[in-house]
């Protein structure tokens, strides 16, 4: 059911609530749908506005993964998809993207990967659909004590840069 401010929906993250959770915390509540398991992380999740609308989603599960693709509908003015999904999964990946893409203005895509995770598919499902990509790599740190894993305000910066650069006026440098 579309809420009366599902119109101002413009940034959707699916998946990495955990460690993208400064940054959904950075966006503007009003203007955030999370979709996400929600089995996890839950004290990072109680810190959210509750104008954040949450969306259960496990796209794993093929009636919960068609209906967050069907309800994409609900949110006409979408500007930013963050898409933190599994690659065993980019079939669904591959579904919201061909769903955003027949739209005529889609939103950028930014596709987060992890340091471990092998090249997808999605570059040729966008060249054929009108849509923009960007594809986020994470990584480790190195320090003068060796290696080790960003931590979620890094992470979450490190997503944030090409939302900057279509939204500057969000303040999203001071994650």
């Amino acid at each position: 059911m579309m809420t009366n401010n599902a119109s101002q929906r413009r940034f959707l993250v699916v998946g990495g609530t955990g460690m993208l959770a400064p940054l959904c915390q950075a966006l503007p509540p009003k203007e955030l749908v999370i979709a996400a398991r929600f089995v996890s992380h839950h004290s990072q999740l109680l810190t959210f506005s509750n104008a954040v609308q949450r969306v259960e989603l496990d796209y794993h599960s093929v009636p919960s993964a068609n209906g967050f693709l069907q309800n994409l509908a609900l949110w006409p003015n979408m500007q930013s998809c963050i898409l933190w999904v599994h690659s065993p999964a980019q079939s669904f990946s591959q579904a919201v993207i061909q769903a955003f893409a027949q739209r005529r203005k889609p939103p950028h895509i930014i596709e987060v990967l992890g340091s471990q995770a092998t090249p997808t598919d999605l570059s040729r499902i966008a060249k054929l659909n009108p849509i923009r990509r960007t594809t986020v790599r994470l990584g480790r740190h190195q320090e003068p004590t060796g290696w080790r894993w960003l931590t979620h305000r890094e992470i979450s910066a490190k997503v944030a840069l090409p939302l900057m650069k279509d939204h500057p006026m969000l303040g999203l440098d001071r994650i």
